[in-house]
């Protein structure tokens, strides 16, 4: 009898023990934000932050990670190394990074604007990261840019993954005697397939407006000109805000 309680007794430990320690890749999801769908391959923005996130599981949220969508998220940093670190903790050769997530809730609690339902993101990161992308024709249309693109792909559907590279640091730092914001069309992908297409696309600039209103405030210009390369022709286009 003493042997079978034992056995038991010991039964229960094991199991308390590996219901209350979470495996090396289950996820924590501590970290909760307010984001921004920026495009339907995971690049989300923190509307607090600013910050640019990328959803390595984005593909579970795919109904949800619609362009201009507003999302509460709860979600765990991705590390480098040995999978996710769970809770803040640095497990043995774990570095986190402040770019890549992974979502475990997802919830949209804004839909973008029908209006705007065709239109990209854009972003402000700069980093090596980023192809140029040909682009023609720029014209302004309230807070959307519509612009000519040319971009290798396997489709015509790769345009999805074009952003608006919006240097609004530049655009902050020279705001006298003239209000130049820089923008280059770009993408974060790489090239898998050099089948070549173009296509008009949509860039809501919506975003951009609300960061530099928030920053600036009174002090927001009227009108901001865009600046831009075409065919090497250095040109601008003025944005009324």
């Amino acid at each position: 009898m003493k042997n079978l309680n034992l056995a038991v007794a010991i039964c229960l430990t094991l199991i308390v023990a590996a219901c209350s320690k979470k495996g090396k890749n289950e996820l924590f999801c501590v970290n909760k934000a307010k984001v921004k769908v920026v495009t339907e391959s995971g690049y989300v923005q923190n509307i607090s932050t600013n910050e640019e996130l990328f959803i390595t599981n984005y593909a579970e949220f795919a109904a949800e990670l619609k362009v201009g969508n507003e999302c509460d998220i709860e979600f765990d940093f991705i590390a480098e190394k040995d999978g996710t670190c769970g809770n803040g903790i640095m497990e043995g050769g774990c570095v986190l990074t402040s770019k890549k997530i992974r979502v475990c809730k997802l919830k949209v609690y804004k839909k973008a604007d029908i209006n705007n339902n065709n239109c990209l993101g854009t972003t402000e990161k700069n980093t090596k990261e980023m192809s140029l992308i040909a682009f023609t024709a720029v014209k302004i249309q309230g807070d959307k840019l519509i612009t000519h693109c040319g971009y290798s792909g396997c489709s015509e559907d790769d345009y999805k993954v074009l952003l608006l590279k919006c240097n609004t640091t530049y655009f902050l730092n020279n705001m006298a005697p003239t209000s130049v914001l820089p923008i280059e069309v770009t993408t974060n992908q790489g090239i898998i397939c050099t089948a070549f297409f173009e296509k008009d696309v949509c860039f809501d600039l919506s975003t951009v407006k609300a960061n530099l209103k928030a920053k600036l405030g009174a002090n927001l210009p009227s009108t901001i000109q865009l600046q831009y390369t075409d065919g090497g022709v250095r040109k601008t286009i003025p944005w009324i805000l």
